[in-house]
């Protein structure tokens, strides 16, 4: 793996949900997963994974923690999931198998908001557990096998985002 992080496990003394934090890292032509992380609170801000073998970002048994505005271009697998995690402003585009993959083990608690997943060998969202995440103004299109695989996935991404900001409506010039 590129960056590793076995941190904090349940019975190990809590510091808080912002413990670590990763701020403008890259994890390149990595052989096996750019950044792994296990532990609870672990922060990803800003980070990319380019060209990593197997997943871009993995959290592995991480939980409770952020990938804010990270990128995973041309990896096998964009993000893994493995345990509630939140993704904000995250990209993953141009991997060979899923933009995102929610394992079986993944809580209620996962979380994508403006996410992007472009252009992906698999689906832009997959997994076990993938009918657990919920999704806020998702873009998910141009995926080789299709935009969700998920049965009930309790989805948010019915409104445009563009109208559904009162700053970025357009007024309509009929009215």
């Amino acid at each position: 793996s590129g960056i590793t992080f076995d941190g904090f496990t349940e019975s190990s003394p809590s510091l808080g949900d912002s413990a670590v934090r990763f701020i403008r890292c890259l994890a390149h032509d990595c052989g096996a997963d750019g950044f792994l992380a296990q532990g609870r609170g672990v922060t990803f801000r800003q980070c990319v994974a380019i060209d990593c073998g197997s997943e871009g970002f993995r959290m592995g048994n991480a939980y409770s923690g952020m990938l804010k505005n990270c990128i995973a271009h041309a990896c096998g697998t964009g993000f893994r999931i493995e345990n509630a995690m939140t993704l904000f402003g995250c990209a993953a585009n141009y991997c060979t198998g899923d933009g995102v993959y929610v394992s079986g083990n993944a809580r209620l608690g996962t979380a994508l908001h403006d996410c992007l997943l472009h252009e992906n060998g698999g689906y832009g969202i997959a997994g076990a557990a993938s009918q657990q995440v919920q999704l806020y103004s998702v873009a998910s299109f141009g995926n080789a096998s299709g935009r969700i695989n998920a049965a009930n996935v309790n989805a948010l991404v019915d409104e445009d985002p563009i109208t559904a900001d009162p700053l970025l409506r357009v007024p309509n010039p009929a009215t």
